[in-house]
């Protein structure tokens, strides 16, 4: 049976390069984070609002369905695709004939949770996951968990699905990711391209 969740993955980065660029970086908390397929999604559910970042939508949805979405302690750090630490990653996904979306680092604090949630409309298909340890950032026992499924320490690369509900418990330390969107890779063919 295949894997529909999570499949672990081989590629080459420099956690030291990587974690120096994102030093560099300013942060954001997620909610104020445009939700790139919004528009999409507008048109799927037949419904409409002025906002376009995730927090507009949640609001919007709240209002509308009496439902409270709960809040993301998420930080994220946009990322330039073409600095040197990230075109090194990159270069190796164009070769597999995979196409980068948004790629970001994701900073979760110590003690915080990721509640269930669907990644759509902020990003979708599938999402390479990078784990960065390096000084402070040392190897956590957060768990993804999905919520009608199973559960996976991200200590080396993976991919994940972003479409079934999912999130991460037990974040015991601050944790740092490098995520890149593959928004065009639907995830059933991760596994034929990462055999």
């Amino acid at each position: 049976m295949k894997n529909n969740e999570c499949i672990f993955i081989h590629l080459d980065y420099k956690e030291k390069d990587l974690y120096e660029y994102y030093k560099t970086l300013n942060a954001n908390l997620l909610d104020d984070e445009p939700a790139q397929y919004i528009e999409e999604q507008k048109k799927e559910l037949n419904f409409n609002f002025d906002g376009n970042t995730i927090r507009d939508l949640k609001n919007f949805l709240n209002e509308k369905t009496g439902h409270t979405a709960l809040y993301r302690p998420d930080l994220v750090s946009k990322v330039d695709p073409n600095h040197h630490s990230i075109k090194y990653i990159t270069n190796q996904l164009y070769n597999l004939g995979l196409k980068p979306g948004l790629i970001n680092f994701f900073f979760q604090e110590k003690n915080s949770k990721v509640p269930i949630h669907s990644d759509y409309p902020y990003r979708k298909n599938s999402l390479i996951m990078i784990p960065i340890f390096h000084l402070e950032f040392v190897p956590t026992s957060a768990v993804t968990f999905y919520e009608n499924g199973g559960s996976y320490k991200v200590l080396k690369p993976c991919v994940i699905n972003t479409e079934p509900r999912h999130g991460v418990d037990n974040i015991d330390g601050d944790r740092l990711m490098l995520h890149i969107e593959l928004p065009d890779t639907p995830f059933e063919k991760i596994n034929e391209i990462f055999k």
